[in-house]
């Protein structure tokens, strides 16, 4: 009896130990190690769970890597040189590939050209002297060279494009050879600064036109000639005359432009005074020079050369004129004469 009671106890003990077990377990909270709770979106009005502070400073825009945050914006005025300026650096690089050879330079050479450098000028300047004392000799330089003159941004540029001309002329030995890929300028720039100057205040106050032919040597002397016969004739002494002198009808021509000058000569060396607007005039002959525009002319009391692009005569009329003659007579007896 005693046996079957051990052996009933012992059978019974682990199950109520298990039942136990399984009773303490499931009374232990859900929140625990073994089990967590899944986490939940906010609503889709819930407020942002940070809030910037205005009086916190903020990062700077990214740098626009295009941009070159050392560049200078140029002014107006400079702006208006600027195409001047490029020009003459292009040029003045083709000169000195030219005469020195492809990318060869002299010590000290800047060649600055980055047109948004408001020191362009001075580059350019400098590297012009430098090629003229390369070529020319130190401190050598041609006739009214203008050199570094301090000015408004397009007089300077302007006085640039008027010395390059000047050392090309003296480099190459001819005004009108340039080597290839020059690009060249206004030809006016080439002349006399003062001459420049008083034709744009002309131009400016009295309406002046200046009527040039740049084919010709000598188109900055009749430039010259044309502002200060200008000056004299209609500022300096101007006519008292209430009427204009009545035209001479005995010629087939009349002269109607106020810078008609008179030559003793077929090349133009002689100067023989300014032919009176209304004269009468006869074309006798012409130039036989490829290029030339001299024409032989008579009237009364004189018989002259003049260029023909100054006169009434066309293009056609002229090219049919005979050559001058070899020791054709000219003479100059009327009172306009000098």
């Amino acid at each position: 009896m005693i046996r079957r009671l051990a052996a009933l106890f012992a059978v019974l003990v682990p199950v109520l130990l298990t039942v136990m077990l399984v009773i303490s377990l499931n009374s232990v909270p859900t929140r625990g190690v073994f089990a967590q709770e899944a986490p939940t979106l906010p609503p889709v009005d819930a407020p942002p769970t940070f809030t910037p502070d205005a009086n916190l400073a903020t990062l700077p825009p990214p740098i626009d890597a295009t941009e070159d945050p050392n560049a200078v914006t140029l002014s107006l005025e400079q702006s208006e040189a600027l195409p001047i300026l490029v020009a003459a650096r292009n040029d003045l690089e083709v000169l000195a590939n030219d005469r020195l050879g492809q990318g060869t330079r002299p010590g000290g050479w800047t060649g600055g050209a980055n047109p948004n450098d408001p020191q362009l000028p001075i580059l350019i300047r400098i590297d012009l002297e430098i090629l003229a004392d390369a070529l020319l000799g130190a401190n050598t330089r041609p006739d009214d060279w203008a050199g570094l003159v301090v000015s408004v941004p397009l007089a300077v540029a302007r006085d640039i494009r008027h010395d390059l001309e000047l050392l090309a002329d003296a480099a190459i030995g001819a005004s009108t050879l340039r080597p290839g890929g020059w690009q060249g300028d206004d030809p006016v720039y080439r002349c006399n600064r003062a001459a420049q100057n008083l034709a744009v205040v002309l131009d400016r106050v009295y309406g002046f036109e200046l009527t040039l032919d740049f084919s010709q040597p000598t188109y900055c002397a009749d430039l010259e000639r044309q502002v200060n016969s200008f000056v004299e004739e209609r500022i300096i002494q101007p006519s008292t005359a209430n009427t204009a002198p009545a035209p001479d009808l005995s010629q087939p021509y009349q002269v109607e432009s106020q810078f008609v000058v008179a030559f003793g000569d077929v090349n133009a060396r002689t100067n023989l005074g300014v032919v009176p607007p209304s004269t009468g005039f006869t074309p006798l002959a012409r130039s036989s020079s490829e290029f030339s525009n001299m024409m032989l002319i008579a009237g009364t009391d004189f018989q002259v050369f003049v260029d023909y692009t100054y006169t009434p005569v066309t293009a056609e009329t002229f090219a049919a004129l005979p050559p001058v003659a070899d020791g054709q007579t000219v003479f100059c007896d009327a009172d306009w004469c000098q």
